[in-house]
């Protein structure tokens, strides 16, 4: 150990879950934050607590982050998690949990585009590849459009969007005889409207590539270890690296800022300290 100091894990352990109980404001403080903010992309990933089955949830933006383990996969938790004051665009993959969220949405593209892609090559027969192509074509026609959105200006922008929505609705009621494109086809019936909430507000993305690079640290973690051993253990988890993602998106020092927050609240400072200006 260093200087002679032995550590066992236990103890490590046990110490950042004393750490996390002291920093529990700050991470209040972003919960508080992404409530506020214009959009949020959500995804989750399964966990473990003592070998039972949990979900981590991620929500975040360009510069917050806020995790939570909890044993639910159903959509209370990110009603829990968003409460009653978010009222920003959502950002998600087709997972039926956040269907029941009344809020403005955007699907992932990238989730469809992967999917259509998987089906195809499990499936490259004319019937299949005939509705493959034209929908491919909608959406790449929608992504081209929001490159030139600048370039067009807003008379012929919104006049090809309209264009677009009228295609995409088409398309999702047409009669499709293969099955694939039936179930294809009845989700993008349902989700029309989220398809391109990106071309009506410049600053969406209209993917969810963001919530899914927050989420892969924790696959990695979940892929080497047994997650968490108990349930102030998951806590922890969630606290800290809450912290540790929302203070690398704003390239901050995470060591540095840390101690800083530690100090602060083990002073008495009740006030949190690390995002009072993000």
């Amino acid at each position: 150990g260093l200087s002679g100091l032995k550590i066992s894990e236990g103890a490590i352990s046990q110490a950042q879950g004393r750490l996390s109980l002291w920093l529990q404001t700050e991470t209040g403080q972003i919960l508080e934050m992404i409530r506020q903010s214009s959009h949020l992309h959500m995804d989750e990933t399964g966990w473990k607590i003592n070998g039972k089955g949990h979900w981590l949830w991620a929500a975040v933006n360009e510069r917050l982050a806020y995790y939570r383990i909890d044993r639910s996969r159903g959509s209370k938790v990110p009603k829990d998690i968003l409460g009653e004051t978010f009222k920003g665009i959502l950002i998600t993959d087709f997972f039926s949990a956040y269907n029941k969220l009344t809020l403005r949405k955007q699907k992932c593209l990238v989730h469809l585009f992967r999917e259509m892609r998987q089906l195809k090559e499990r499936d490259p027969t004319q019937e299949f590849l005939l509705p493959y192509r034209k929908l491919k074509r909608i959406l790449k026609d929608a992504l081209r459009l929001n490159q030139q959105r600048q370039k067009l200006g807003p008379i012929v922008f919104n006049r090809r969007k309209e264009r677009l929505h009228e295609r995409l609705l088409d398309f999702a009621c047409s009669i499709q005889p293969h099955k694939d494109w039936k179930r294809l086809s009845a989700r993008l019936l349902k989700h029309h409207k989220e398809i391109f909430t990106f071309l009506d507000h410049r600053e969406i993305s209209s993917n969810n590539n963001a919530a899914e690079r927050a989420i892969r640290p924790h696959v990695i973690i979940r892929n080497r270890s047994y997650q968490n051993r108990t349930e102030k253990g998951a806590e922890a988890h969630s606290t800290l690296t809450s912290l540790l993602r929302s203070l690398q998106l704003q390239g901050r020092d995470p060591l540095q800022e840390l101690q800083k927050a530690y100090l602060h609240h083990r002073q008495g400072n009740p006030e949190p300290i690390l995002f009072a200006q993000a």
